[in-house]
This record gives C-alpha cells, structure tokens and sequence, in this order.
C-alpha cells in the first residue's frame, strides 16, 4: 500500500496541468516572422541600389513587387530609402503590406559596421498595424562566408481591430545561409538566434530565447518561421517549448509544456 500511495503521487507529481495561455506565443510567432521578413525587405532593396550598397541591379520592388523605392543620398556616407506599399503590395512571402518604411542607412551596407534604422508610417500587415523602432547593425562574413546582422528592435506594438494589441522587443542575430548573391529573393534563407520580451494581448508579461542549437529558420517566400525552436515564458507560469517544425511552409507550431502538448495557429 506504500508503494502504491507513492507510485500515485509520483505520477500526479509529475502531471502538468496546462495554464491556457496562449496569446504570448502566438503574438510572438507573429512579430518574430515579420521583423525577420521587414530586415529581409529592406536588406533585398538596399542590395540593389548603388547609393546604399555600393552597386546597382536597376531592379527595385524585390520583395514587394507592386511597392515603389525611393532612395534620397544625404551625405557621401548616409542615404534614406523609402519602401511605400501603397494601398496594398503582395510581397514574395504571400502577405498584403500598406504604408511605408523608412530606412535610414549609415555607411555602405555591404561594409561591416554599417547601420540601417528602420520605422514604419501607417504600416500594416496581415490586418496588423505596426509601430516599433528598429536598429540593423551589419556584421560582415562570417567563418563559412555567409553575411549576418545584429537586430535590436524596441517600442514594437502590433494592433489589430478585434484581436488586441501586443507589445515586443528583441536582440537578434541573423545569418544569411542560402540564396546570398544571386538577387533571386524568392530562394533566400536565414537563421535567427536571440532573445525576446514581450506583453501579449491578454496582458501577459513573457521572455523568449531561442534554442541555440536549433536556431530559427527563416524563408523569404513563407510568411512564418519554418523550423528552430525557442523557450518562452510567460510570467508566473512554466517554461513552454514552442517548435516550429520541420521545414514546411505552414501555420502550426507545436507548443510543450511538461507532458503536455498541442498545436497552436500562427496569424
């Protein structure tokens, strides 16, 4: 009998019992796949304007095709690139963009060292609207030849009519591992490593760091993240493991929490 009372609460020690929350994670799927694709954006246009990185493909519209880009040079060292999505661009990763980012550049971007600061004007995306400062710093080429950039993004609020409203910050480094060169958008890949914070919709404080060994993956032809995995906590409840997957364009993340699993939707 004294085993069987100790097997019995072992075992109702061990259970998890889920808290519910899940507006945290979601929030922060959505805000981790578009700051990735606006560094991404504003990276393929500035790659094909001779006054921000140092060569001219006479292409513009790379990822946006229907946006128009406006490139003002300031100084032999600082240039302002606006993207203006107009009434609404389709772009490479499936989703429908208005408004405009602008991009303030210093040094030639190709050239490690070099800064881009980016803010929105009306800017909204898949029925969000989008306010955040955010900061790319470019790291050079790393030991394989890939470019990578350090992102700091704060003061992130993304609203929606019906859904609420989030709040978000991150540090992040991205490293640039297919497609670098050829100016062919559509087969770009990237991974993201760092940390998060956040205030999702319900009002819920959380932290987020990704998985160093399995970084975030990043396609610039699907509108969420495709594989990588990251901790995220929501305050005064348990560590939840949120993995995006195996490589496959979708909506589903699966979320761990314990012994406790399911499926969570991205926007």
């Amino acid at each position: 009998m004294a085993c069987l009372t100790l097997l019995v609460f072992s075992c109702n020690r061990d259970r998890v019992v889920f808290d519910g929350e899940l507006a945290s994670s979601i929030d922060n799927g959505l805000a981790e796949s578009e700051f990735s694709a606006i560094r991404n954006m504003v990276d393929a246009e500035a790659q094909a304007d001779s006054n921000v990185y140092g060569k001219n493909s006479g292409l513009s519209g790379l990822y946006c095709p229907g946006a128009s880009v406006t490139v003002v040079v300031t100084s032999t060292t600082t240039a302002t690139m606006t993207i203006d999505f107009g009434s609404g661009s389709n772009c490479v990763d499936g989703r429908l963009r208005t408004g405009r980012l602008v991009a303030d550049f210093v040094g030639k971007w190709k050239d490690a060292g070099s800064t881009v600061t980016i803010v929105p004007e009306n800017y909204t995306v898949a029925g969000y609207s989008f306010s955040f400062n955010k900061v790319i710093t470019h790291n050079g080429l790393n030991g394989q030849g890939d470019p990578s950039w350090t992102t700091v993004v704060t003061n992130a609020v993304l609203s929606h009519p019906t859904n609420g409203s989030s709040s978000w910050e991150c540090t992040r480094v991205t490293t640039w591992t297919d497609g670098y060169g050829d100016m062919d958008v559509s087969n770009n890949a990237y991974e993201v490593t760092g940390t998060a914070s956040g205030v999702s919709r319900n009002g819920v404080p959380y932290t987020a760091v990704v998985d160093m060994d399995r970084p975030l993956r990043i396609l610039a032809n699907c509108p969420n993240i495709v594989s990588g995995v990251l901790g995220l906590k929501p305050q005064d409840r348990q560590t939840r493991e949120i993995d995006y997957g195996n490589g496959a364009c979708d909506k589903d993340a699966v979320l761990t929490v314990g012994n406790y699993t399911t499926i969570i939707t991205l926007p």
